[in-house]
């Protein structure tokens, strides 16, 4: 529970800068709430509540009811609610009832998905046009031509 230091082991340094000990929530253990940390997170047990984490891992027989924001995913066990992450990986025992926002999706064979996946948008950006380009078509090389007409003989 407590490292050398005598500090919380998966606890923020209060530098900002998270151990490299994952937290971890054992299967006999039961999370009402929502959680925030700037490191990694290990569910085997159940969370009810939100999450917004670096990097999570859910286990087999693990349960989370809530949504999910971190930026790497494993899911072997059961999640239901809305999952926003860079990288998700769905395992053969994964349960997943949400919508999946990802950029990168993994889903093994076997895994169960209720709901739908959209990769992440990147940032807003303006379309580019001709006419926020400030460039003219002759500039461009473009050439419009009507088809040529067919004579009737």
């Amino acid at each position: 529970m407590f490292g050398k230091a005598g500090r919380l082991v998966g606890a923020s340094t209060g530098t900002g800068v998270a151990t490299d000990v994952p937290s971890i929530i054992g299967p006999e253990m039961t999370v009402r709430g929502d959680l925030h940390s700037d490191g990694d997170l290990h569910v085997e047990g159940t969370i009810q509540g939100d999450i917004r984490v670096k990097t999570l891992v859910v286990a087999k027989d693990a349960v989370v009811r809530g949504d999910v924001e971190a930026q790497a995913v494993r899911i072997a066990g059961s999640v239901i609610g809305a999952l926003r992450a860079k990288e998700v990986v769905l395992t053969a025992t994964a349960k997943m009832q949400g919508d999946i926002f990802h950029d990168v999706l993994s889903i093994e064979p076997g895994a169960l998905l209720e709901g739908h996946c959209r990769r992440l948008e990147p940032a807003a950006a303006e379309p580019l046009t001709l006419a926020n380009a400030n460039i003219s078509g002759a500039e461009t090389g473009l050439l419009l031509q009507a088809p040529a007409r067919r004579s009737s003989v």
